[in-house]
């Protein structure tokens, strides 16, 4: 498996631990309403984390980027 690929795997990986964290948070938010808002801007910094790391992963695979490995 070349580096390259490695690398667009692992930034895929961590694009999906961002979106389970963004459900675990959003689960929390209902289970305590009385912390909803909290967990609301929990669930959208995780959401940022994961569309950051969508472009980095396009990136990567078109080649415009690289990580010196």
């Amino acid at each position: 498996m070349s580096e390259d690929l490695r690398c667009v795997e692992v930034v895929a990986l961590l694009k999906k631990h961002e979106l389970v964290l963004a459900e675990l948070y959003d689960m929390f938010g209902r289970a305590l309403p009385e912390m909803a808002s909290l967990w609301k801007r929990m669930v959208l910094e995780e959401q940022a984390h994961a569309h950051v790391l969508d472009a980095l992963e396009k990136k990567l695979e078109s080649g415009e980027v690289r990580f010196d490995v």
